[in-house]
C-alpha cells in the first residue's frame, strides 16, 4: 500500500477569491481528502478551508520559500512516506486520480509533473514519458518518491537559490529541473494532462500558463486510463464539433448559451461540459452503468467562473 504525504501551497488572496477551495474540492474528488494547507501570509478568513490542518508563514516566505518549507515539513512529519505530492492552489483534476497514480510505476530516475505544458506534448504518445524539453514548466502539481524529494531539497543549487541575484523567490519549476539535469535525472509528464491550470492572474506577476489542451475534464474518471480501451486526448468530442460547426457558419457559441442552460459557465467550461457529456454517453452505451446518474449530475451542475484577485 502506497503511503502519501501531500499539501497545498496558497496565499490569502487565493483563499479569499475561492480559487483555493475549488482546488481542494477537486483534490477531494481525486482521493486527496486531507491535504495540509501551507499559507504564505496572514489570512483574513480560513473558514472555507474547514478543519484541514494549516501552516501559516508570517511574514511570507514568498513562492520558492513556501514550496521548500512545504516539502521539508511534509518530510519531517512523514519521513517514511512513499510519495510526496505538492500542489499549488489553482488547478482542477480528475476523479480517482490518487488511485490511478498508485497503479503507475514510479520512475527510478526522476519525478512526475502532472501538468502537461502544450510544448511538452508529443503527438500520438500517451501515458507517462520523459518530457522532450525536460524544462520542468508548470510546478502546478508535482509528485516525488522519498529519495527524489530528499535529493532535491538538499542539492547545492537548490539550497543556494535564495541567495541568487535573480529569481531568488520564484521559479520553483526551474529550481527542481536544474537539480534533475545536474544529476542526470528526468522530468516525466503524462498525456492526457492529469491537471488543468485555472488561475487567471499569477500571484507572482508571471505570465499565465496556457491551458492543457489534452485535459479531459473534471468529470473524467482517472481509472479509465487503466482500461484496455485507449484514451485519445486529441479526439474531437461533442463540444469541439459544435464549436467548430458554429464557427464555420459565423455563429458564436454564446448565442446558444440559454438553449444549453449553461450561460454562467463561460465558453471554455461550456465546451468542456459538452465533451464530458459525450464521454459519459459513450461509457454508458458501453455498459458502464454504475453511478451513471450521479456522474451525469456532476457533469451538468455548473459552477460560475472563479477569478483570482492576486
Amino acid at each position: 500500500m502506497t503511503t502519501w504525504a501531500y499539501g497545498v501551497t496558497t496565499v490569502p488572496e487565493r483563499i479569499d477569491s475561492g480559487l483555493t477551495k475549488q482546488t481542494l474540492d477537486s483534490l477531494a474528488n481525486a482521493g486527496f481528502h486531507r491535504p495540509r494547507i501551507f499559507i504564505d501570509g496572514k489570512p483574513t478568513d480560513t473558514s472555507s478551508l474547514g478543519t484541514l490542518e494549516k501552516t501559516i508563514h508570517v511574514p511570507p516566505l514568498r513562492t520558492f520559500g513556501n514550496w521548500w518549507a512545504t516539502a521539508l515539513e511534509l518530510y519531517l512529519r512523514q519521513p517514511r512516506a512513499d510519495r510526496y505530492a505538492i500542489f499549488q492552489d489553482d488547478f482542477i483534476t480528475y476523479r480517482n486520480l490518487r488511485r490511478y497514480l498508485e497503479s503507475c510505476t514510479y520512475p527510478s530516475n526522476g519525478y512526475w509533473n502532472l501538468y502537461l505544458f502544450p510544448e511538452n506534448k508529443i503527438e500520438g504518445k500517451t501515458g507517462w514519458y520523459n518530457s522532450p524539453l525536460n524544462n520542468g514548466k508548470g510546478a502546478v502539481a508535482t509528485v516525488f518518491d522519498n529519495a527524489t524529494l530528499r535529493h532535491v531539497m538538499t542539492y547545492q543549487s537548490f539550497v543556494d537559490k535564495p541567495m541568487s541575484k535573480t529569481k531568488s523567490h520564484s521559479s520553483v519549476d526551474g529550481a527542481i529541473v536544474t537539480v534533475m539535469r545536474k544529476t542526470n535525472r528526468l522530468e516525466y509528464v503524462h498525456n492526457p494532462s492529469l491537471v488543468q491550470h485555472t488561475g487567471k492572474v499569477s500571484s507572482m506577476g508571471n505570465k499565465i500558463h496556457p491551458t492543457a489542451d489534452t485535459f479531459l475534464g473534471a468529470a473524467f474518471d482517472a481509472l479509465e486510463l487503466m482500461s484496455d480501451s485507449p484514451i485519445r486526448p486529441n479526439e474531437k468530442y461533442l463540444g469541439d464539433n459544435i464549436e467548430g460547426a458554429l464557427a464555420l457558419i459565423g455563429i458564436t457559441s454564446e448565442r446558444i448559451e440559454k438553449f444549453l442552460g449553461v450561460e454562467d459557465c463561460g465558453c471554455s467550461k461550456r465546451k468542456e461540459k459538452l465533451n464530458s457529456i459525450h464521454r459519459w454517453a459513450k461509457r454508458v452505451l458501453g455498459g458502464k452503468l454504475e453511478n451513471a446518474e450521479k456522474h451525469l449530475e456532476e457533469i451538468t451542475t455548473c459552477e460560475p467562473n472563479t477569478t483570482s484577485k492576486t
